[in-house]
C-alpha cells in the first residue's frame, strides 16, 4: 500500500510539473472512435509514441525506452520497466527515422513490452497505430504482420474483439490501427510485430511510428481521478511530430 501511495504521489508531482511543457502527440485515428467499447479519453492509461529518431531497442530504465514519448497517466510509475526488443533481421534505420526490414528473406519481429497495475479488472483494451512504408503498394500487408499480443498464462486474447483498419497516407504509405482484448486485465502484454519479406512479396516494409494506447475495464477509481487531473492539465493544446 506504501509504494502504491508514494506511486500516486509522484504521478500526481509528475502532472503538475510538466504539464506546461509536455506536449500532447493525439492520434490520428483515436481510440475512442475507432475500436469497440473503448471507454476513456486522452490522455488515456498508457500512451506512448515513438517515432523512432533514435533506435528504440533498449530498457528496461528509469527513463522508459530510448525514443519513447511517455504521456498516459499511468506511464510515470510504469514505464522504467519497459522495454523493446528487434529479433532478426529487423534493424533501425537512422535515414528514414524507422524499423523494419529491407531485401528479400528478411524475417524478424520488433517487441514492445509493457506493464501494468495489478489492478483485478475484468477487461483490458490495447490500442495501436502505425505509419508503414511497404514497397508493395497495392497490399499494404505484404511482407509483415499482422501484430499480435502475447500475455502471460492465465490470460487470454478476446480473438471475437480484434479488428483494425487501414488508410492510404500517400505513397507507399499506409496508416494501420488495430485494437484488442484481454481477459482479465495482465500484469503485462507484449505487442510483437513480425516481418517476413518472402520472394516477390516486396522489397522492404518499414514502421516510420508506433503510437500505443491501453485502458481497464472497468477504470479503476482511482485511475479514473488521476486520468481527470491529468486531461485537465494537459488541456487539448498539442501537435504530431510527422516526418
Amino acid at each position: 500500500m506504501r509504494n502504491k501511495c508514494l506511486c500516486i504521489g509522484f504521478l500526481l508531482l509528475t502532472l503538475i510539473f510538466t504539464a506546461n511543457v509536455v506536449y500532447a502527440l493525439p492520434f490520428i485515428n483515436p481510440p475512442e472512435v475507432y475500436a469497440p467499447g473503448w471507454q476513456t479519453q486522452f490522455p488515456y492509461q498508457r500512451n506512448i509514441y515513438w517515432d523512432f529518431s533514435i533506435a528504440p531497442q533498449g530498457g528496461p530504465s528509469p527513463n522508459g525506452t530510448p525514443g519513447a514519448h511517455y504521456e498516459g497517466y499511468a506511464d510515470p510509475c510504469l514505464k522504467c520497466s519497459d522495454f523493446v526488443g528487434l529479433i532478426g533481421d529487423v534493424v533501425w534505420n537512422p535515414y528514414l527515422g524507422a524499423i523494419g526490414v529491407e531485401g528479400y528473406g528478411s524475417t524478424g519481429g520488433a517487441i514492445f513490452h509493457l506493464d501494468n497495475f495489478l489492478e483485478p479488472q475484468p477487461v483490458k483494451h490495447i490500442y495501436l497505430e502505425a505509419t508503414i512504408i511497404n514497397s508493395n503498394l497495392d497490399f499494404p500487408t505484404a511482407g509483415w504482420g499482422p501484430p499480435r499480443i502475447s500475455v502471460p498464462s492465465g490470460y487470454e486474447e478476446n480473438k471475437s474483439y480484434w479488428g483494425h483498419c487501414w488508410t492510404p497516407a500517400g505513397g507507399d504509405r499506409w496508416l494501420l490501427n488495430m485494437w484488442f482484448e484481454v481477459l482479465p486485465n495482465p500484469p503485462w502484454e507484449d505487442i510483437i510485430l513480425p516481418f517476413s519479406l518472402d520472394l516477390g512479396s516486396c522489397e522492404y516494409v518499414w514502421i516510420d511510428d508506433l503510437h500505443i494506447a491501453t485502458e481497464c475495464i472497468p477504470e479503476p477509481a482511482t485511475m479514473i481521478l488521476l486520468g481527470s487531473l491529468a486531461a485537465g492539465l494537459f488541456g487539448t493544446a498539442g501537435f504530431r511530430k510527422k516526418k
